[in-house]
């Protein structure tokens, strides 16, 4: 084998066992004879171990794993749970018996000898990997500081990504800050109810405030832009029993997509333009007064008083700027008119008939409710306004309305896609807080709103952690969010990549390829060779969930139950577990006297019961005897969990916030109808480039994952879907390799014609790997535009990769080829 060689032929040619040769290259078996070999070496019976999979897709489904040989041969559900529901398995994780020896797993540590971006490599040990991080790492320390290093940690890999509990303290690293994805609907929801104990809920993913098996107490499922038997697979028996049980479901989506066609109600909408429908219903629901009063009155902030000069909410006294801490709501209530006693009187006070509605003058200025103040700006949304921004309907939305206010309860469903993906998403999250404030669907039976993603909606333990000192710590982001490093001056001169972060969280790579190639250090950890790895200077190679070096190798809770990642096999080719790869670069960075010894050290601290009372009576020993995990303390899992029952919420009032005083310097302390960034109707740039750009989930992808299986790959390549009328408009033909273009870049792939395709959009699915497309990356001409309130809202502006507008033409012939 040649001293260099493209890193595809490396990833092809590695293989496990064989010794590094020369001086640099690696003189390898190709996989295949590995598999022979290994084969013909063993013979060790049939054995069975449990582990968890993917974390991304909210299954977290725990597996019953059969090795027969030393190979892995069978995955299965785990029978050994108690409950059905926790007994999953879909096709991605079949697809694992395979996946797991792809001939794409980078398989020994390498180091970069052509440019950056090339994918020239020769195989290095992990002695020389780590003495070359360690070297470099600090010399840039002492020349620049430890905030020189970023690092983001992936979720999207098997076992990258979650596992690294503190590599970020050993490097000193920032974080990178806010960053950009699956947040947008949430910076707009989240604020209404803020943190809903025993979730994620209050990290601004939009996490439901109940799990998706309350749907069976749901007359009404409106679902906004989530499709979500593609994405939430392991879920998805959810969404039948809700339908048997006599749910009534809408989806409103711009493509009949899986979840589409199984609805009783597809909306077709226009992209972008989800906000101004759920306007349009808020304005329904006011005409026709199906508004709950007393709910309004007693747990929302509604009847909060306004002042109508500069929009601030009255408190009790005034706030002193100089405080450390806010003050609470017992310490300085806001104020409701009292309409027994007419004064202003605290919320929080028991006799107070607060008023709805109303204009009042108060120690000489003039205050508003809130309610007064949103039926006003209410207005000018109609639904016959709102059918003429959305193309739906007006009496449609009208029918939507009255179902979702008057049926019994609803829940609001928000995809992660769709309408997240626009630079608006927050106020569709916001008016979507709106609804929920008018007709009280929260914390009852059947009636929730949010994402329902899998474990995230779920009872969630919060983990004690491993101890560092406080000169072993992360540093601070210079940035608002990881989105701003390609474009703002900072101080990052090494970039480390635990999981393909560099493509993953990319609008307009063009941009970002250009700050890479400024950079002394990048170094990509991750189980297989995927887009960002060609950027890297140094490769390690990560070991997957099905191989550890110990008995339990991580722990995590999905579904009410602690579950253990088990060695299924030993580390294939030179990989290594993350704890291993963690502990290394602690060690080689003179940190290892601060380190856990083994992860059994590090899983008894995180089972420390101080972290979480619902950890009591769960150890180490228990989990390795429970075939795959134990279901924690004091919570009743045969129930789903539903936040909120009490209607005390986690917000600054304890209400159910609707009016956001932050958001005032951009008029959406209430909220405003506001287009798209780029791919609205009227755009002047849609002469030029008339198709939005749609970037799809699809159940045989989580992200990128699994882009490389050959089992999935059977049935999912990488594909440009177009509606048939914009297909023939284009002379083009199923088949035809296309190239997707706007003056932020280009990537070309195979294109289809798909009737389930809007017309005027063009649809891929995200995360398709570079190698896997006939040249260049979907993220070559995404929106990497931003609003200007973007940086204030509570998680950070978000990426708006759907808000793109392209054009599609028949690739020259030269264009073949991936690159």
């Amino acid at each position: 084998m040649s001293e260099r060689m493209s890193r595809r032929q490396f990833v092809k040619a590695g293989a496990a066992t064989a010794a590094l040769a020369g001086a640099g290259a690696a003189g390898m078996l190709s996989f295949g004879s590995w598999i022979e070999a290994s084969d013909a070496a063993t013979d060790e019976g049939e054995r069975v171990a449990y582990t968890f999979h993917q974390e991304h897709c909210g299954g977290r489904c725990s597996l019953k794993c059969t090795v027969r040989d030393g190979r892995l041969c069978l995955i299965e559900p785990n029978d050994s749970l108690a409950q059905q529901r926790n007994q999953v398995l879909c096709l991605k994780g079949l697809s694992e018996v395979q996946h797991v020896y792809s001939t794409e797993r980078i398989q020994t540590p390498m180091r970069r000898v052509g440019e950056r971006g090339e994918g020239a490599f020769v195989a290095i040990s992990w002695d020389e990997a780590l003495e070359t991080i360690a070297t470099t790492v600090k010399d840039l320390w002492e020349r620049y500081g430890k905030d020189s290093i970023l690092v983001r940690l992936s979720g999207e890999n098997n076992g990258v990504g979650y596992q690294y509990h503190f590599v970020q303290d050993l490097l000193g690293a920032q974080t990178g800050g806010a960053n950009g994805q699956d947040i947008g609907i949430g910076n707009g929801l989240d604020p209404a109810f803020g943190y809903a104990p025993g979730s994620w809920t209050g990290v601004y993913f939009a996490i439901a405030t109940s799990e998706p098996r309350d749907w069976v107490n749901s007359r009404t499922i409106l679902n906004i832009g989530n499709n979500f038997l593609e994405s939430s697979l392991a879920q998805s028996r959810c969404f039948f029993d809700a339908k048997d049980a006599g749910a009534y479901v809408i989806t409103v989506d711009p493509h009949f997509t899986t979840t589409a066609a199984k609805s009783d109600l597809w909306v077709p909408i226009r992209p972008g333009t989800d906000a101004a429908l759920l306007l349009g219903m808020a304005s329904v629901v006011l005409e026709q007064g199906w508004y709950q009063e007393d709910w309004m009155r007693s747990h929302t902030s509604f009847p909060f008083l306004v002042d109508v000069e500069d929009g601030s909410l009255l408190r009790e006294h005034p706030a002193d700027p100089d405080a450390e801490e806010p003050e609470t709501a017992d310490e300085n209530p806001w104020m409701v008119w009292d309409s027994v006693t007419a004064s202003a009187r605290p919320a929080t006070a028991k006799a107070a008939e607060a008023a709805l509605e109303g204009t009042f003058a108060i120690a000489g200025r003039k205050y508003r409710t809130v309610f007064s103040l949103f039926k006003d700006a209410q207005a000018a949304y109609s639904p016959e306004w709102a059918a003429g921004v959305t193309g739906v309907d007006a009496q449609t939305i009208r029918e939507i309305a009255e179902r979702y206010a008057t049926a019994g309860p609803a829940a609001l469903g928000f995809g992660w896609g769709g309408a997240d993906k626009f630079n608006n998403a927050d106020i569709v999250g916001h008016v979507g807080a709106v609804l929920v404030a008018l007709t009280g669907n929260i914390g009852i039976p059947g009636g929730s709103v949010g994402s329902y993603v899998g474990w995230w909606a779920g009872p969630i333990i919060s983990f004690g952690s491993w101890k560092l000192p406080k000169e072993v710590s992360a540093s601070p982001a210079e940035l608002a969010g990881i989105y701003d490093y390609p474009l703002k001056p900072n101080n990052v001169h090494a970039y480390f990549s635990f999981g393909d972060k560099i493509t993953q969280e990319s609008a307009n790579f063009t941009k970002k390829i250009e700050w890479l190639k400024t950079l002394d250090l990048i170094v990509y950890c991750d189980v297989w060779a995927s887009s960002g790895s060609q950027w890297a200077d140094i490769l390690l190679p990560a070991s997957s969930k099905f191989e550890a070096q110990d008995e339990i190798q991580n722990i995590c809770c999905a579904n009410g139950l602690v579950l253990t990642n088990e060695k299924i096999l030993d580390p294939l080719f030179d990989s290594r577990p993350d704890f291993w790869v963690q502990n290394a670069i602690g060690e080689a960075l003179g940190y290892g006297q601060y380190l856990p010894k083994n992860p059994r050290e590090l899983i008894e601290a995180m089972l420390d019961a101080e972290a979480d009372e619902r950890l009591a009576g769960i150890t180490y020993e228990g989990l390795k005897a429970s075939k795959g995990g134990l279901p924690i303390t004091g919570v009743d899992t045969t129930v789903p969990r539903r936040a909120f029952e009490d209607r005390n919420f986690s917000t600054p009032s304890g209400r159910f916030e609707v009016y956001y005083e932050g958001m005032l310097p951009f008029d959406q302390q209430l909220p405003q109808w506001e287009e798209p960034l780029e791919a609205y109707e009227g755009n002047p740039l849609r002469s030029t480039y008339p198709l939005q750009l749609a970037n799809a989930r699809t159940r045989f992808h989580i992200h990128n994952q699994f882009c490389d299986s050959t089992w999935i790959r059977q049935f999912k390549e990488p594909r440009i879907e177009m509606a048939p009328a914009d297909f023939e408009a284009r002379s083009l033909v199923d088949g035809d390799t296309v190239e997707v273009f706007n003056d932020r870049g280009s990537f070309a792939a195979k294109a289809v014609a798909n009737v389930c395709v809007r017309s005027g959009s063009v649809r891929m699915v995200e995360g398709n790997w570079t190698k896997f497309m006939e040249k260049g990356n979907l993220q070559n001409v995404t929106n990497d535009g931003f609003v200007e309130r973007g940086a204030a809202l509570p998680a950070g502006a978000v990426i708006s990769f759907n808000d793109t507008l392209v054009e599609v033409r028949k690739a020259p012939a030269t264009e073949g080829g991936a690159s």
